[in-house]
């Protein structure tokens, strides 16, 4: 009988300290969901939003923000608080960062893409219509570019602006702020020039090695991956 007290009074002494070893697990669990809660946004992905790591560089969204499950954000793209992006839009970073300031939205099926020079930006508040082409250019605060306009690289439009639905902003075109900009008729201008040759010449085999370094590099992210600090690259 005394052999089976003891047995059982071991049995008790484990059982107690896995229960205080669960409670202490749990107390750590939920000490750094409290922490989590309360540090500054290192990136955020909430469950299902469609982002792609590109050479070990991953999209970072502000908790306040919001991307449609359908849109696809690869690389270096940075999305502030409270801006949007929509269904079937591509923000793809490979060639330089793409930022949406705090309060802008991007709509469905629009194109963001550029290098560096400069950064692609879409300023805080400004929307992108639907289907539009934001290629490697600054869009000013409170602009409104309308559906199915395109800018292109290295122009500048400034704040508060209305691009027209359909209007082509041509290359390193600067406009000043609250202008109103309509307009894209295509001509025949002559011979190539010196730099429309080189495009030609250049983007078959620019495209063959962004493809290899895409399949190469891209992996979809997981939340642990989002670790970009929001202030950074501004």
């Amino acid at each position: 009988m005394r052999a089976e007290g003891a047995e059982h009074a071991a049995e008790e002494q484990i059982a107690n300290r896995e229960i205080l070893a669960g409670i202490r697990e749990l107390r750590a669990e939920l000490a750094a969901l409290r922490a989590e809660r309360t540090a500054p946004w290192s990136g955020w992905q909430a469950p299902g939003m469609p982002l792609f790591s590109l050479d070990g560089v991953s999209p970072t969204v502000h908790p306040d923000a919001w991307v449609a499950p359908t849109a696809t954000l690869v690389g270096d793209v940075r999305v502030e608080a409270e801006a949007s992006i929509w269904y079937n839009a591509v923000l793809r970073a490979d060639f330089g960062p793409i930022i949406v300031r705090a309060g802008a939205n991007v709509q469905d099926g629009s194109v963001l893409h550029g290098g560096t020079d400069p950064i692609t930006e879409v300023g805080p508040g400004a929307t992108i219509g639907h289907l539009c082409v934001v290629h490697g250019c600054v869009i000013g605060a409170e602009t409104v570019v309308g559906n199915g306009a395109t800018i292109q690289d290295g122009a500048i439009i400034g704040s508060r602006c209305l691009i027209g639905a359909g209007a082509t902003v041509p290359p390193k075109r600067v406009v000043p702020d609250e202008q109103l900009v309509l307009g894209a008729v295509a001509s025949v201008k002559g011979p190539l020039s010196e730099s429309a040759s080189w495009w030609v010449r250049t983007n078959p085999e620019t495209y063959r090695e962004l493809a290899r370094r895409h399949r190469a590099g891209v992996a979809p992210v997981v939340p642990d991956d989002m670790v970009a600090d929001p202030a950074a690259g501004d």
